[in-house]
């Protein structure tokens, strides 16, 4: 099973965008095998990672949290 983890890699792909609300999401993509096989949803406010389904509220980012999600994805997908 670690091996498995290892295939499974954090990507550079971490982006933000503005919906419809004018609400803010922060999303990173999960790589394996040079293909985006998952989109990870986080909290704008803090960075943390959103259950499935729970939409972010808030309508706006700082720098400080997208360097947390960059800081804290490799945790998330690989579990150390």
């Amino acid at each position: 099973m670690l091996r498995l983890a290892w295939c499974f890699r954090p990507s550079d792909f971490l982006w933000n965008m503005v919906g419809p609300r004018g609400e803010v999401e922060v999303k990173a993509a999960i790589i394996y095998d040079g293909i985006a096989v998952a989109v990870l949803h986080f909290n704008p406010s803090d960075g943390l990672l959103l259950p499935f389904g729970i939409p972010p509220v808030e309508t706006g980012v700082s720098p400080q949290v997208i360097e947390n999600v960059k800081r804290n994805l490799p945790v998330i997908v690989i579990g150390k």
